[in-house]
């Protein structure tokens, strides 16, 4: 989540971090998870105990990356690395060798690492997020935490096999309003 220029009744002025945390208070949210920057920073000092940080990771430049995700950790308490293939330049596999440091840091740091999966929404080809890909992650990883972001379509049946093999890998709903969630995603959480 980003915090948007919104007026804040309260100071008569534009305070994104207290309109955000009003809007959470409206619809009983706890806690959210919201990328890393000043903004979180000052909302997790603001709301302590409610701000959880995520950073977005390119792994073309993966030594610059692992250095990233252990420095946020260090300086911030990084919660999530957040990752999304189509949208690296170039694209990087789910699978690829060039993520599994990324990968090992998340184990070796506590962390999941959340990843697109599925056809992607922009128009960019989507094989580097199909879902038999977090098979061999997973396989290789067991100790890894991995979401599964943005609905696994056309692969949510898949998705949900490997769910069950893989006791490390989740699904996240997002992208979807609660009624468009996938049959197959809505039996599984059911039983």
């Amino acid at each position: 989540y980003m915090f948007k220029e919104v007026p804040d009744e309260n100071e008569g002025g534009a305070d994104p971090i207290a309109a955000t945390f009003a809007k959470m208070d409206e619809y009983g949210i706890e806690a959210g998870l919201f990328g890393l920057g000043d903004d979180a920073r000052e909302a997790k000092r603001r709301y302590p105990g409610r701000v959880f940080t995520s950073l977005e990771i390119d792994p073309n430049d993966v030594m610059k990356t692992v250095r990233r995700i252990r420095r946020a950790k260090e300086e911030d308490d990084l919660t999530a690395v957040t990752f999304f293939p189509a949208g690296c330049f170039p694209q990087v596999d789910v699978d690829a060798a060039l993520v599994y440091p990324v990968y090992a840091t998340c184990v070796d740091l506590d962390i999941p690492i959340i990843v697109n999966a599925g056809i992607a929404g922009p128009r960019f080809p989507s094989e580097c997020q199909h879902v038999m890909r977090f098979d061999r992650v997973c396989y290789d990883f067991p100790e890894l935490r991995i979401v599964m972001r943005h609905g696994a379509e056309p692969w949510e049946d898949l998705a949900v096999k490997l769910m069950l093999k893989w006791p490390g890998l989740y699904y996240c709903t997002s992208a979807f309003a609660p009624k468009y969630y996938p049959e197959a995603i809505v039996k599984y959480a059911n039983t």
